[in-house]
């Protein structure tokens, strides 16, 4: 889900790094401009390793959007910018944690919608300009998929 927010942010301009290694993550914070935003996603938001990295984001008073589930924890107590996620399964005993994954993904596509309205045509344009140089020998038979492939 974050590797799909990041490669639709990447097309608008918009370098995302996605660090799947708290450690690294923790530098990253230590490192990061004023201008740098971090979403930080913890069902939990107990995790220790995290909450070093959201401590550190904290002091530095750097951008950060948590999400998380709801019901306090100490991971929402230190952010303002707190979007809560469905909060379904329990952290050890549940199938498969589907509801909590839709969530994020939702959550995701929002941002990035959100993102994009906010200059429309530039990101319209910048988006099809991009993916037309990229995908130049891109065919389809299926009429509902040809619509504007002709333009390459």
């Amino acid at each position: 889900m974050a590797e799909t927010f990041k490669n639709r942010m990447v097309k608008l301009g918009k370098p995302v790094t996605i660090e799947r290694r708290l450690d690294n993550l923790f530098f990253t914070a230590l490192q990061a401009t004023d201008t740098t935003c971090f979403i930080l996603i913890s069902y939990s938001g107990e995790t220790e390793s995290i909450l070093k990295v959201a401590e550190v984001l904290k002091k530095r008073q750097l951008p950060t959007i948590v999400l998380t589930s709801f019901g306090d924890n100490t991971l929402s107590q230190l952010f303002e910018v707190v979007i809560r996620l469905s909060t379904r399964e329990r952290l050890i005993e549940n199938l498969g944690n589907f509801s909590s994954l839709i969530s994020i993904s939702f959550i995701l596509d929002s941002l990035y919608a959100s993102y994009f309205q906010r200059d429309y045509d530039k990101h319209y344009n910048q988006k099809v300009m991009m993916s037309r140089a990229f995908e130049q020998k891109r065919k389809s038979s299926n009429p509902l998929l040809k619509e504007g492939l002709e333009d390459y």
